[in-house]
Parts: C-alpha cells; structure tokens; sequence
C-alpha cells in the first residue's frame, strides 16, 4: 500500500478581532432564484440579486433586492440599508473586487 500524506495549507485570511458595532461591516451581492414582485399601482419587477450587509462585532444582517448589479443601483440600496437605521455606516466596508461596487469617481 502506498503512503499517502496529506499537507494542509495555513490560511492566508486576514483575522479581525471586532467588538465594538458598526467599526466593520462586510457586503456582498448574491445572485437569487428571479423572484417578481407585484404591488399595487406599480410594475412588477424582478429581483435578481440581493446586497446584503453584515456587522461583523453583533452579526446584525441587512438586506436590499437588486434587479441589476450596476454601481447606480448598488450605491442605492447600501443608501436604503444605511438610512433604515438597524446599521450606522461603518470606519470600514469590506467588500469584494467586483465592478458592481468599486466606482471610480
């Protein structure tokens, strides 16, 4: 029988150690089963995907639809999550490298 020997690779992620809310928030856009939304004296619209919000220090969640992922519609509804007041904009978004959310101004 040969011998096998299995190496495990360190983790390279970076590690926060966050108590106090509202310093770090993580976003991110996910892509949703296409859910159409019907209300009254309005078109229905689809929703594709959804941004959500997390606090990293309570694990608070947030959520907002999005029927595209463009940075007009993205900056939006993080305006719409920010402006219910369950979160407070953070001293650090993390989020990831798409196009959706880095803008250049």
């Amino acid at each position: 029988m040969a011998n096998l020997s299995t190496t495990t690779k360190k983790n390279q992620y970076s590690h926060f150690d966050v108590s106090v809310p509202n310093e770090v928030h993580q976003a991110d856009i996910l892509f949703l089963p296409h859910d159409t939304i019907k209300t009254r004296g309005r078109k229905s619209r689809t929703y594709k995907y959804a941004l959500t919000v997390v606090d990293i220090a309570c694990r608070y969640k947030e959520a907002e639809p999005l029927s595209t992922k463009t940075a007009s519609e993205v900056a939006s509804a993080f305006e719409r999550i920010y402006q219910r007041g369950g979160l407070r904009w953070p001293q650090l978004l993390q989020v990831d490298p798409g196009k959706e959310i880095l803008v250049q101004y």
